[in-house]
């Protein structure tokens, strides 16, 4: 064989391998915002829907991002994990944010959750990450 099939060889082997990598980058990267901490996605939607802003805005904020919410307008959040649950306001808004994978195939799903009290103001906001294994 000579040099010149060898080097297309070689070639046709790495490019497929490189654009495997790429695309698994690509799909970390995309998920990377969902694998951040609870506190560190918390603190952004504070960010975006701080404390005191009413049900509506935050549901209009929700809905530019194109996110689908869930909403309850007689019931808020049970808010579980850390102790015993508690249910957080007396309206809500629920919605799943996304889903990344984790090795050796476990999904986990991240919800956030907007509690609102009798005035219809924000309250509090909750990450809850839930995993499934295969």
């Amino acid at each position: 064989m000579n040099m010149e099939k060898i080097m297309t060889l070689k070639i046709w082997i790495t490019l497929p391998i490189i654009l495997i990598v790429a695309i698994l980058v690509v799909i970390w990267l995309k998920d990377s915002n969902l694998r951040r901490s609870v506190e560190k996605i918390k603190a952004s939607l504070y960010v975006e829907t701080p404390e005191g802003d009413s049900f509506n805005e935050v549901l209009n904020k929700i809905k530019v991002k194109n996110l689908k919410p869930n909403v309850s307008k007689t019931a808020g959040f049970l808010k579980q994990g850390g102790g015993a649950p508690e249910t957080i306001g007396v309206s809500s808004i629920r919605v799943h944010l996304g889903d990344y994978w984790t090795f050796p195939f476990s999904r986990v799903s991240v919800t956030a959750f907007w509690g609102f009290d009798h005035k219809g103001e924000l309250i509090e906001i909750w990450i809850w990450k839930t995993t499934d294994s295969l």
